[in-house]
């Protein structure tokens, strides 16, 4: 068996998180040449659009704060929107705001009890905050919800590997 340290056990868990995020965030907003958001045409401004465009602020531009009020409005109008308070963790775990992480991806796994993504950051913010049985419980819900042999077993290296801490 590959013994990891646990620095490395971190970086693995927080692969498996980003590539989460990659799957399950929104990539663009339709923008013309002049880089200003192109109206869709007939259709009113919804939540979802609002999120997108939120998202995309955060990651495409000078200003991210004003991608944040964006969600944060969303989430004015509808507090529980998972995608917005998935975006929101995600964006804290980058800022390194770890409790404002925690209480989102709580929030996600409270509203949607199967979501990989939200199980696998919250890992991430406990493996920041050195929470070893905490990362052991969330990995181990997470390993519920995937069926992937592969995933499963990496999972279970990484718990042994947690234990042996």
């Amino acid at each position: 068996m590959i013994s990891l340290t646990k620095g490395q056990v971190i970086a693995a868990i927080s692969a498996l998180a980003l590539a989460a995020v990659i799957v399950v965030l929104p990539k663009t907003v339709p923008f013309d040449a002049d880089n200003q958001k192109v109206d869709v045409e007939g259709a009113e401004e919804t939540l979802e659009m609002q999120i997108t465009e939120g998202i995309s602020s955060v990651l495409q531009s000078e200003a991210p704060m004003q991608g944040i009020m964006m969600l944060r409005q969303v989430l004015e109008k509808e507090p529980g929107n998972v995608k917005a308070n998935l975006a929101l963790a995600v964006f804290s775990v980058v800022s390194g705001q770890y409790e404002k992480a925690f209480d989102r991806f709580q929030q996600v796994l409270n509203a949607e009890q199967k979501d990989e993504g939200a199980a696998k950051f919250l890992a991430q913010v406990y493996a920041r905050e050195g929470k070893i049985d905490m990362i052991i419980g969330s990995m181990t819900e997470y390993k519920t919800m995937i069926e992937d042999d592969g995933i499963q077993r990496q999972i279970d290296d990484i718990i042994n590997e947690l234990n042996n801490i």
